[in-house]
């Protein structure tokens, strides 16, 4: 059987707000991709806000994605298309202090000249009733070139806070 190794290719820790945070020129020497976050937007508000992702910068309708969500007292899903995928919720400065999200992105294939299908699980956790949330996502990208660069931005007109992580790992079967 083959083993697993994961090296950390890129990382970044804000130490100033940020519209987006971008991954580019990902070395193509590996099997997978796994994308981690703690992130916080600068949203005022008590609320979750929607990560928005594009791969290799591209803006058309090659994404779809479907999502079995808990949020507050409510269990649901949903499936969308767009150009670029929305993924887990992340946390706002205005809902309780200091909490940041957790998000994992995992790119399987990512080197493939195929669709590829990529899994996300996250969670926002909002220490009121009314704002916790919960997702895991299936996602297709349906871009046939190799992934290169992965940018992600809060949906809205909001910032990525300060001490927000993330870290992008590859992952290669020797």
């Amino acid at each position: 059987m083959a083993n697993a190794t994961m090296t950390l290719i890129a990382s970044q820790v804000l130490s100033s707000k940020t519209t987006n945070v971008t991954f580019s020129s990902i070395p193509q020497t590996y099997t997978d991709l796994k994308l981690l976050l703690s992130a916080q937007n600068d949203d005022g508000g008590a609320y979750t806000d929607l990560l928005f992702v594009q791969l290799n910068s591209d803006t058309t309708s090659n994404y779809s994605e479907t999502r079995i969500y808990g949020f507050s007292t409510t269990a649901g899903s949903s499936r969308t298309s767009s150009s670029g995928f929305l993924a887990p919720r992340i946390d706002s400065a205005g809902g309780t202090a200091n909490v940041f999200s957790c998000t994992e992105f995992y790119i399987p294939n990512y080197t493939s000249t195929s669709t590829k299908q990529i899994w996300s699980f996250g969670v926002a956790e909002q220490n009121d009733t009314s704002n916790a949330y919960i997702t895991a996502d299936a996602e297709l990208y349906r871009g046939t070139s190799a992934i290169t660069s992965i940018s992600l931005a809060v949906n809205g007109a909001y910032n990525f806070s300060i001490n927000s992580s993330f870290y992008l790992y590859g992952i290669k079967n020797s």
